[in-house]
């Protein structure tokens, strides 16, 4: 291909310069034309970043929503936990030789704690449980220790083991301590317990 020389305007000192028009003296220019598609493309991005405003203010507003209904849910989660509270059975001190021996198939020895109510409202109350799968036990014993706090008052209970046997006494004191006391016609003899005893507080 061959090369194009460009030619440059001079003035009287020889220096360049570049003429300017109009595009009224530009001849097979459409300005109507070119006027409304520059306008139309003005139109169009006003158009878009009025778009633009308005999705940056909606997501704003989402993002308050959830900023909201995040805390909601996690007063809501806080209350609930605060209502209704349950330990699931937890196992508690006995002698091994004794321990889950009473009925080898049965419960095995543990205590269990249900709250429900707000801690803030005096209405709340506790459901306690304890069970007993304890065998070898004599006269005065101290058969079990329970955790710490969790006898608020001293509980006394009689447990049925043997059909043949008197049922065994049991004091839970508030210390954790579980004494047993046989019936004065059954001292002479070990005995054995298996039940489950639940109280309100």
């Amino acid at each position: 291909m061959a090369e194009i020389n460009h030619r440059y305007l001079k003035d009287n000192d020889g220096d360049l310069y570049y003429p300017i028009t109009h595009i009224d003296a530009v001849q097979g220019i459409d300005q109507e034309g070119t006027d409304n598609a520059l306008t139309d493309m003005n139109d169009k991005i006003n158009q878009m970043n009025t778009l633009i405003d308005k999705a940056n203010k909606t997501i704003e507003e989402q993002q308050k929503t959830i900023k909201n209904n995040s805390k909601d849910i996690e007063i809501l989660d806080l209350a609930m936990g605060d209502m209704v509270g349950d330990t699931g059975w937890i196992d508690y001190q006995v002698p091994s030789k004794m321990k889950n021996e009473a009925v080898k198939s049965g419960f095995p020895c543990s205590i269990r704690e249900v709250r429900a109510g707000s801690s803030m409202n005096e209405k709340s109350f506790l459901i306690k449980s304890i069970r007993f799968n304890i065998t070898g036990i004599k006269d005065g014993q101290q058969i079990a220790q329970l955790p710490t706090g969790f006898i608020t008052n001293i509980q006394t209970v009689d447990i049925v083991g043997s059909a043949r046997k008197a049922p065994v006494s049991l004091k839970l004191r508030d210390t954790g301590v579980v004494e047993a006391q046989l019936k004065d016609y059954d001292t002479s003899n070990e005995s054995w317990i298996y039940g489950q005893y639940t109280w309100l507080e």
